[in-house]
Order: C-alpha cells, then sequence, then structure tokens
C-alpha cells in the first residue's frame, strides 16, 4: 500500500535580507532579459533553450530519476530541437520532438508508469511553455512587444502579491499547498496585473479600453494558478525549492512557475480570439 508524501514543513515568510536579495536578482536579470528578447533571433532562441533545458533538469531532479542517464539528456535534446526549429518556424518538426521526448519517457519507464508520466509531464511543461515563448515571440512583427507585455502582466501579478500578501496578511489560499498564499496576495496579484497591463497599452499610443485590463485579470489568475500548481508538484516530491540557482528566488522552476501558465494561457486565448492582443500592439497614430 503506498504511502502519503511526506509534506515539508511551511515555509516562514521571507525576512527583509531576502527580500533586498530577490530585488537585487530581479534588477540584475530584468534588464538582460528584456534586452534579448527585443533583440530575439538566435540569441533570444538560445536563452530561452537553456532556460528550458535547466527547468527539465530541475524537474528531473525533483522527480528522483537519475539525473546523468540517456533519457535525461535526450529529453533535453528534444526540448532543444524543438525550441530551434520553432524559431525556424518548422512546427511540425517541434511537435515531432515534444512527443518524441513524451514517447522515450514511456518506453525507458515502462515499468514505473508514474514515473513516467511525470517524466513526460516535465517535457510538455518545459519544452511546451519555451515553444509557446518563441511562437509568441516570432508569430508577428510586434512579438518583442507581446512577449514584453506578458513579462510585465506576470512581474506585476508576482510583486502585488508579495507586497499584499506581506502587509496585509489575512486567511490562507490554500495552506495544504502554498502555505503562505493569502487571500489578500491573490487580490493584490491581480489588481496590479490589470494595471500593467492597461498602462503598457496606452504606454504605446492606445486608448483607454477595459479589454487590455481584462487581459490582465485573465493572465494574473493563470500566473497564480501557474504558481499553485507548481506548489502542488513540489508537494507531491516532498520538495521546498526546486533549485538555487536564483538567489531568494530559489530555482528555475520556482521562478517561472506562474510564467509558463501565464504564455500557455496568452497563446490559447489568442488563437481563441478571446484574449486581447491588441493591447500590445503599438497604435498606428
Amino acid at each position: 500500500m503506498s504511502q502519503e508524501p511526506q509534506k515539508p514543513a511551511s515555509p516562514a515568510k521571507p525576512s527583509s535580507g531576502q527580500v533586498r536579495l530577490r530585488a537585487a536578482t530581479m534588477l540584475l536579470t530584468a534588464p538582460l532579459v528584456i534586452a534579448v528578447t527585443v533583440f530575439g533571433g538566435m540569441p533570444f532562441t538560445a536563452m530561452v533553450a537553456a532556460v528550458a533545458a535547466y527547468m527539465f533538469f530541475e524537474w528531473n531532479r525533483m522527480i528522483r530519476t537519475r539525473r546523468r542517464d540517456v533519457r535525461a539528456f535526450t529529453a533535453i535534446g528534444a526540448i532543444v530541437v524543438a525550441c530551434v526549429a520553432a524559431w525556424q518556424g518548422m512546427w511540425w518538426i517541434t511537435a515531432a520532438a515534444l512527443a518524441s521526448g513524451g514517447l522515450i519517457a514511456l518506453t525507458f519507464f515502462a515499468l514505473r508508469p508514474p514515473l513516467s508520466l511525470w517524466f513526460a509531464a516535465g517535457i510538455l511543461y518545459c519544452g511546451g511553455g519555451a515553444v509557446a515563448l518563441l511562437f509568441l515571440r516570432y508569430g508577428g512583427a510586434e512579438g518583442h512587444i507581446q512577449v514584453a507585455w506578458v513579462f510585465l502582466m506576470v512581474w506585476a501579478s508576482d510583486t502585488g502579491a508579495f507586497v499584499a500578501g506581506r502587509w496585509f496578511g489575512g486567511p490562507k489560499v490554500m495552506p495544504a499547498v502554498s502555505p503562505n498564499k493569502t487571500w489578500s496576495g491573490i487580490a493584490g496579484s491581480l489588481i496590479c496585473a490589470m494595471l500593467a497591463s492597461a498602462a503598457f497599452a496606452m504606454l504605446f499610443g492606445n486608448p483607454w479600453s477595459s479589454e487590455p485590463a481584462l487581459t490582465g485579470l485573465l493572465v494574473g489568475i493563470a500566473a497564480n494558478y501557474g504558481d499553485f500548481l507548481e506548489s502542488w508538484i513540489k508537494r507531491q516530491f516532498s520538495v521546498k525549492d526546486s533549485g538555487a540557482i536564483l538567489p531568494g528566488h530559489g530555482g528555475l522552476l520556482d521562478r517561472l512557475d506562474s510564467f509558463v501558465v501565464a504564455v500557455f494561457t496568452v497563446v490559447v486565448l489568442s488563437k481563441l480570439g478571446i484574449v486581447f492582443t491588441e493591447a500590445a500592439r503599438v497604435s498606428a497614430a
């Protein structure tokens, strides 16, 4: 009979020193990310592929498979191939690369079905998120603005949640999954995402409209869902942080959990015509 995974102790609220460390990490990395995003091309594709590959490395370590075997390296190779193919617009190769990575997981872990499913999910989560971002970047002439818009909404959502949660506190949302998440933090994240989206649209000459704010609300909801999702996954394996590569933040999975789901959401809803993607376009006026 399987046992329930042991839950790690609830983390304490970050100290002022940790807050300063987080802010310093953000101030150092954000300008570089924005600059590479605007430049595009191979540098942007290489950055996205490297980040996705390292995210999968963290994922693989988190689910406790062997980190340096042919399965992990093959999966990382599939993610990199998918990213390069997406950059070149060869979407059938992109899909084939991600699918082959999943099939490798199911084949090599055939005798351990739960592990194979987690391994395949990691490929789709890390690789699929990277491909969605590349699709957003290269899907149009103003892709760099679209990506910067999503960056801004997610950063605003994360900052609003962090600040409001610390200042106001209050009831927890799902303490068994994410002990520090409060309803005040959720409210702060959604308000900040809405304001950031509306301000970004107006910055590029678009008139005030409720549609960019609504987009910010949807992205804020997706970002919070991504945060809870990654927290839940870590609880399944009794892991507190996915890594320690980013001082004050933990691993790349910890830092980009909300962003991955937000990018998926923007791409899917924009293709369905539900989300107001014109908010991120430069006005012709």
